[in-house]
């Protein structure tokens, strides 16, 4: 409980700072693709394709239409002049991963940028199945690793920064997060080890309470017989 209060501020944010959202988002050079434009485009490809929702975002200073249809997710270029707006169904790999390497400057690039198709240590979903899982921690994913220990998760599907974590919100996710849920890796991929791990410390718990009950009746049991100070009995025997 303590660990998740963050005491002090000594966990760091998992969001991006100001500068390196600035950096992810670019100058914005306008839309001259209209929604309706867009939405056509993707007709055009697709045959009954229908969209129920249209976000406008930007990345690296390009300006896309994400739209979301009943079962997948298309892309097309909002600054893209050309007659026949380009269709994606997710963001081209070459600005991703070129926005990562500029996301903390041109003085700081990452050591590794790299593609993961398999969750890790720090970035993981405890159901992978689940709806939530499949927006908050999908899979595959960006990660950009900087020598001072700095990894970010980046979606090309949602086109968002998902994760951001330093040497502190590893201290944290073993602290709060590992110790409080026991989802570390070894045990995520080994349910079974995971329960009966739980188990016997369920177990555990429940013999501590028990022996702990015993001892403390014990003690008040004995503090009751016990005569109170100053009340002692004294016997005297009259000789003969």
């Amino acid at each position: 409980g303590l660990m998740s209060m963050n005491p002090y501020g000594v966990f760091s944010s998992r969001g991006l700072s100001a500068a390196e959202r600035d950096r992810w988002l670019g100058a914005d050079r306008g839309a001259v693709v209209t929604p309706q434009l867009a939405l056509a485009a993707v007709a055009s490809r697709e045959a009954g394709a229908q969209a129920l929702e249209l976000e406008r975002l930007r990345i690296d200073g390009q300006v896309w239409y994400r739209i979301q249809g009943t079962q997948r997710r298309w892309w097309v270029r909002a600054d893209d002049a050309s007659a026949v707006p380009a269709v994606e169904s997710v963001l081209p790999d070459g600005l991703v991963s070129g926005t990562l390497q500029r996301l903390r400057g041109m003085d700081r690039p990452p050591s590794s940028v790299t593609r993961i198709d398999r969750y890790d240590d720090v970035y993981y979903a405890k159901n992978p199945a689940s709806v939530e899982a499949l927006d908050t921690r999908p899979l595959p994913v960006w990660r950009a690793h900087w020598p001072d220990g700095t990894d970010l998760y980046a979606d090309a599907t949602s086109g968002k920064v998902l994760l951001r974590v330093n040497p502190s919100g590893r201290w944290q996710r073993l602290l709060y997060q590992g110790l409080h849920s026991l989802d570390f890796e070894p045990l995520r991929t080994r349910p079974w080890l995971r329960e009966a791990l739980v188990l016997i410390l369920s177990l555990l718990g429940t013999a501590l309470c028990i022996t702990s009950c015993v001892i403390g009746w014990r003690a008040l049991s004995k503090s009751a017989t016990r005569p109170p100070p100053g009340r002692m009995r004294y016997s005297i025997r009259c000789p003969g």
